[in-house]
């Protein structure tokens, strides 16, 4: 007899996604954007490693924040783990809304369940404004299927680059009085962009 509900495979854990920039400089080139983290799920020939990397909506009538330029990015750095990963190509495609994929397919190559992943990225463009942008970082199967990381909107990991500026007024809800000294947190969309200001 079967059972009344077929367990349901998952995607697996990426896990510690990071990211370090070699410079936050505001429309500095041929910048170094380094992604380390660590699949869960091993991947065989024909795989493929996918970084989503876009805009974090604005608010308030504020503009759409530019995002770094990764179009002259066409392969991965020698700064990539583990060695197979050096050299692969990467395919910068659109993503809707407001972002880009960056695609690693692995060809021949695979990599190992629980392998720590450095993807070296070189000669982007950072953005004109300051910002944070989320990124989502998933594995897939030759056959296209999820393998790693969830399949939810939310994001896993963030870049900042440059100064992210918070201004306004704070004012009190029943009368509208303009208040000072107020501590107030500021809590962003992305992991790590929580804000404290005096």
């Amino acid at each position: 007899q079967l059972p009344e509900r077929l367990p349901v495979a998952e995607a697996g854990e990426l896990t510690s996604p990071v990211w370090t920039v070699s410079s936050s400089v505001l429309n500095a080139s041929n910048v170094t954007y380094t992604h380390t983290f660590t699949i869960t799920t091993a991947l065989g020939a024909s795989s493929t490693i996918g970084v989503n990397i876009w805009n974090n909506p604005p608010s308030g009538g504020q503009t759409q924040p530019s995002q770094p330029d990764f179009s002259g990015v066409t392969t991965l750095g020698t700064g990539s783990s583990p060695d197979i990963l050096d050299g692969q190509t990467v395919n910068i495609l659109p993503f809707s809304p407001g972002g880009f994929l960056a695609q690693v397919p692995l060809g021949t190559d695979t990599l190992s369940a629980n392998t720590a992943v450095t993807l070296q990225f070189t000669g982007v463009r950072n953005p004109p404004v300051g910002g944070v942008f989320g990124t989502k970082t998933q594995t897939y199967g030759s056959n296209g299927a999820l393998v790693d990381g969830s399949a939810g909107p939310d994001d896993n990991g963030a870049i900042q680059v440059g100064d992210v500026v918070v201004s306004g007024t704070v004012r009190d809800a029943d009368t509208s009085t303009v208040l000072s000294g107020v501590r107030m947190s500021i809590h962003g969309s992305t992991p790590g962009s929580g804000l404290v200001a005096e």
